[in-house]
């Protein structure tokens, strides 16, 4: 898992998408989505939003989004061991300790497409980390 300051780079990386819109959510790995929501549910809730803050609590990198009709949603992203963040095809940490030093596209999980072409993807080569919408932010 990583520590609390890998979960600091990438919610300096998360920033960067702040202000822009969601344009489409590809989940390549329907797992990786906890909480009860199936992929579809996931895209049809984010799909249109605007990340409006990245923050972290703990290990956890949070982006709250917000709608055309002042819908709110928040996007939880738990990295596990081997769980990377990259926006706009650049990776905050290049390799972690208990990961392969292979780049593999194949492991990605998870990834916001938005209006402007840019993206934010969770590559995750062990499948340990997770995304979750609305999480108890209490329950940590």
């Amino acid at each position: 898992m990583p520590e609390g300051i890998e979960a600091e780079l990438y919610r300096g990386a998360a920033a960067r998408v702040i202000g822009r819109p969601v344009r489409a959510v590809e989940v390549h790995d329907p797992a990786y989505v906890r909480g009860g929501l199936a992929a579809v549910d996931l895209a049809a809730a984010l799909v249109g939003t605007t990340v409006r803050a990245a923050r972290r609590r703990g290990k956890v990198v949070y982006l709250d989004h917000e709608g055309r009709d002042a819908h709110r949603v928040t996007l939880a992203l738990r990295f596990g061991m081997t769980g990377r963040l990259l926006v706009d095809g650049d990776a905050v940490i290049d390799r972690l300790e208990y990961a392969s030093a292979r780049d593999d596209p194949a492991w990605d999980r998870f990834v916001l497409h938005l209006d402007d072409g840019g993206a934010l993807v969770m590559r995750d080569q062990r499948r340990l980390g997770s995304v979750e919408l609305d999480p108890d932010e209490d329950a940590l």
